[in-house]
């Protein structure tokens, strides 16, 4: 038996996937992700979460594993395998690679979460088939990932996709980057949620209001749609705003990068897909070069939570065949 496991450390869940030979699902679990004291408790809390899907459909044992995979939370030196610093989980300046090598047979991965949520689309979803592949995953922020000739690119020192923080509006919003109309502050969740505010406060987005008042950690994707659902206009005209702003982004990643696929993925496109998508579609089309706009697709993701951990089981395969 020969198994890969993809291990998605998220701020509010950890989930685990086995893959066999053939890249399906033979195992997988899922936890909240708890506050840890160290570094070492993290890895003892992967190990324990492996061990559980490798039970969960008698997959085999740890012994069958060839290669791990992780997506982690925060910085981490990828060339080296150290945690630099996540508080949130209480891991700081931690070996976290050699220490999961220490405890597993095979070789460990460690990737960028959204670099691993295209990479699983592109193996198992939405991208299969295709060989020129951008992503972009508008939530907290807007993460990007860039598949060229059917091979993840990270860009010299690793840190290529930030499509978020490409500029389209000059002296527009600050962004978290300390920069000033990126795409990131006019098109994600976050971005959104600051208007949203703004309407529930002013009595437009009564749903808004009742549900989760005037806080913005209250807004989640789920109760934006429920708005809308209700009728209220001008929460859908705020979603069709960023939906243009992205838009204007995707034309722009259009011309530079000529993908075969754009893909949307993330909770906030997949719940408010009715009216952010042909938005962002049709202005990805005026805003891209007719030639390279009339070959390029445009679709929603498919794998959901799994493409993450999906995707850096799929990557840490990859990485025993080189």
């Amino acid at each position: 038996m020969v198994l890969y496991a993809g291990i998605d450390l998220g701020g509010t869940k950890l989930l685990t996937v086995l893959l066999n030979e053939s890249m399906e699902v033979v195992g997988k679990s899922k936890v909240k992700t708890p506050v840890l004291e160290s570094g070492d408790d993290l890895v003892l809390l992967m190990i324990e979460q492996i061990e559980v899907a490798l039970a969960s459909e008698n997959a085999g044992t740890l012994e069958d594993l060839v290669s791990l995979g992780v997506t982690f939370p925060g910085p981490v030196d990828f060339t080296t395998g150290y945690v630099k610093d996540t508080p949130n989980l209480g891991v700081r300046d931690f070996p976290l690679r050699t220490s999961l090598e220490a405890k597993v047979p095979g070789i460990v991965v460690l990737e960028n979460d959204v670099n691993a949520g295209i990479y699983g689309e592109f193996v198992a979803g939405a991208a299969r088939g295709y060989k020129h592949v951008v992503g972009l995953y508008p939530g907290t922020g807007i993460g990007g990932g860039i598949i060229i000739d059917g091979h993840l690119y990270r860009g010299a020192s690793g840190g290529a996709g930030e499509i978020g923080h490409m500029k389209i509006q000059l002296e527009g919003r600050l962004c978290g980057c300390g920069q000033r109309g990126c795409l990131e502050a006019l098109a994600s969740k976050t971005s959104l949620a600051k208007d949203l505010v703004h309407l529930a406060g002013t009595g437009k987005a009564p749903t808004i209001f009742e549900k989760a008042g005037t806080d913005i950690a209250n807004i989640k994707s789920g109760l934006i749609k429920k708005s809308i659902e209700a009728g209220e206009t001008e929460v859908q005209k705020l979603v069709e705003k960023a939906a243009w702003y992205l838009g204007v982004g995707l034309g722009n990643v259009v011309n530079i990068f000529n993908p075969e696929l754009v893909i949307l993925g993330g909770g906030l496109v997949e719940k408010l897909q009715p009216w952010m998508f042909p938005v962002a579609e049709s202005t990805m089309r005026e805003f891209a070069m007719p030639s390279l706009a009339a070959k390029v697709e445009l679709k929603v993701a498919e794998l959901g939570d799994d493409s993450v951990a999906r995707g850096v089981a799929a990557l840490a395969k990859e990485a025993v065949l080189r």
